[in-house]
């Protein structure tokens, strides 16, 4: 009976820490908002999961008009699930555009989500233009 009533306990144990992150779903676990940004920013974590779960990373970038017509700014989501790192969703804006995403997967406890912009069609630089760029994780399961 001790036994029976152990494993029960470690059973709800385990479940319970599977969704430490949220007390219902789906919850917002990290958001961010960045404006009037003019450089690009390397992978850079926004959340770390302590529990494998699944989760929706939405972004949005939005950019201000510039003189080079040609470039484009770039914003990359990256994850971890139990075969690897994945690199999803990407938005992009060329002058005076917005563009967003949505994208759900699987990450494992302990691997950081990740967000990164890059500058493209870089011949002639960004011409002034500067974007703004939100991003919010919301788990899932």
């Amino acid at each position: 009976m001790k036994l029976l009533r152990l494993l029960a306990l470690l059973v709800i144990g385990f479940s319970a820490s599977a969704f430490a992150q949220c007390a219902a779903f789906p919850c917002v676990v990290a958001s961010l908002a960045l404006t009037n940004q003019s450089q690009a920013i390397p992978a850079t974590a926004i959340f770390t999961p302590t529990a494998n779960g699944v989760f929706r990373i939405s972004s949005y970038i939005s950019t201000s008009t510039g003189t080079n017509k040609n470039a484009t700014w770039e914003a990359f989501e990256g994850w971890t699930d139990e075969i690897g790192p994945r690199q999803g969703g990407f938005v992009f804006a060329s002058p005076n555009i917005a563009s967003s995403s949505t994208w759900v997967a699987r990450v494992i406890a302990g691997q950081p989500v990740l967000y990164q912009t890059k500058l493209y069609h870089t011949a002639g630089g960004s011409g002034g233009m500067t974007y703004n760029l939100n991003v919010v994780v919301e788990q899932l399961q």
